[in-house]
């Protein structure tokens, strides 16, 4: 396993506040029943159920029901708490799309929250990145053919325990890899 180097993620504090502040607007609309949130449009855009900064295509907040959450083509990162349990209290899978090459600190804070699909040959994910995830049982590393087993350590973080080979079809193998390259 390959010692992490140092991403501009490790001192963002901005993102806590961006989902302090995006968190505490989201509600209940009584006539569709569906979770509604404010947001400045200049910095921000929703995406089904997904708020993106306008700048950068952090995702910093989502408020989905569903059990699998696609993460949308274009987000460059997921931001700190941007899977929270309160807000997404369903999700057991997670499926990044290729274009994200970060995960930050605190980004998957779920107790429901089992398996985890990365699509992107090199993303960076930060060593905290779990916290608050101990039924996280599966990351999938699509690029590298490898689905990585963990476990929950101190009842509170996710750790990689064995790493095993995975079959893919055809249409998900996006070609060969260096398995050095894995980022965890």
């Amino acid at each position: 396993m390959r010692s992490y180097f140092s991403h501009f993620y490790e001192g963002q504090q901005n993102d806590w506040m961006t989902f302090e502040e995006l968190a505490k607007t989201v509600s209940v609309d009584a006539e569709t029943g569906r979770k509604t949130v404010k947001f400045n449009p200049e910095k921000f855009r929703r995406e089904g159920d997904f708020v993106i900064s306008n700048d950068e295509d952090v995702l910093h907040l989502c408020f989905s029901d569903d059990k699998v959450v696609r993460v949308p083509e274009g987000v460059k990162a997921i931001g700190r708490s941007a899977f929270f349990e309160d807000l997404c209290p369903n999700v057991k899978h997670i499926i990044l799309s290729s274009t994200v090459v970060g995960i930050a600190q605190s980004a998957i804070e779920g107790y429901t929250v089992e398996e985890l699909t990365i699509k992107n040959k090199y993303i960076y994910i930060s060593d905290w990145a779990f916290d608050h995830c101990p039924s996280l049982r599966f990351i999938h590393h699509i690029p590298a053919q490898l689905t990585i087993h963990v476990n929950e350590v101190d009842g509170r973080y996710a750790r990689p325990v064995r790493y095993e080979a995975m079959e893919l079809s055809k249409q998900e193998d996006d070609g060969d890899y260096d398995p050095n390259d894995l980022p965890f």
